[in-house]
């Protein structure tokens, strides 16, 4: 197992290239065409809504049992990435649809890490992927990140109106600065929960759609009645309950 603390507190050269970056590694494309990342209008996840809201998306036991989304969230093109980072031993413990029609509000400067109640994580190490199912482009309010923001814990207000990450304090950051992490459909990025990200009102006659995939070792306890996946190496802890994979009878 690697080191509990470097993990937790990533080496200052880590920080650097995460900053220089933008706090994301860089976007790859899933090579192979794949049911998901080619999903229709008329087969839309079913809370698809105006900005995020609570509730919307499912933690990682329900819909990995489907074989087309197990299969993508733990191809090798992700998962070999996530070892790179996380060490050999990877658990699987969220999945999120997201889904933005025209004229849809904003996304708010947040952490995800802040999410209007107690920590999910114990200890809090997350990486997280986001892959579009559609071209998420400037015009159809691609995320957008602040560069340097995973340094430190921002301030948040509470959520409001039923969405599901707090208001995000940006005094102290130059927005003007933050970067659009445009992603034709089938690529994805990579970034940590500390980062301040967030999308413009949505103008657009485009819809906007991905997937959000969350990882952690399963020496870290999931503090909420959510089933893990393990999608690389072992559970060596017992800490979590895992969910058996849609191909294992």
């Amino acid at each position: 197992m690697r080191n509990l603390p470097a993990l937790l507190n990533p080496s200052p050269s880590y920080n650097e290239s995460l900053t220089r970056r933008n706090q994301s590694l860089p976007t790859k494309r899933i090579p192979r065409p794949h049911p998901l990342i080619h999903w229709r209008r008329d087969r839309e996840p079913p809370r698809s809504s105006r900005c995020y809201p609570c509730r919307q998306g499912t933690d990682a036991s329900s819909p990995l049992e489907r074989p087309p989304l197990y299969n993508l969230c733990t191809s090798p093109e992700i998962v070999q990435r996530i070892v790179s980072l996380l060490g050999p031993d990877i658990m699987l413990w969220s999945s999120n649809f997201f889904v933005k029609q025209p004229c849809s509000y904003e996304t708010p400067w947040h952490q995800d890490q802040n999410n209007g109640g107690p920590s999910v994580l114990e200890p809090p190490l997350n990486t997280s992927i986001w892959m579009a199912l559609d071209d998420c482009l400037i015009e159809n309010s691609c995320i957008k990140f602040v560069a340097g923001s995973h340094l430190t814990t921002v301030n948040h207000e509470p959520p409001s109106d039923g969405h599901y990450f707090g208001l995000a304090d940006t005094s102290s950051f130059d927005l003007d600065s933050a970067i659009n992490m445009e992603l034709c459909k089938g690529e994805f990025v990579i970034f940590i929960d500390r980062v301040l990200d967030a999308a413009e009102p949505y103008t657009s006659d485009k819809r906007h759609a991905g997937i959000a995939m969350r990882f952690t070792t399963p020496f870290v306890k999931i503090l909420r009645p959510v089933k893990g996946m393990i999608v690389s190496g072992e559970d060596r802890f017992g800490f979590n309950d895992i969910v058996t994979p849609p191909s294992v009878s």
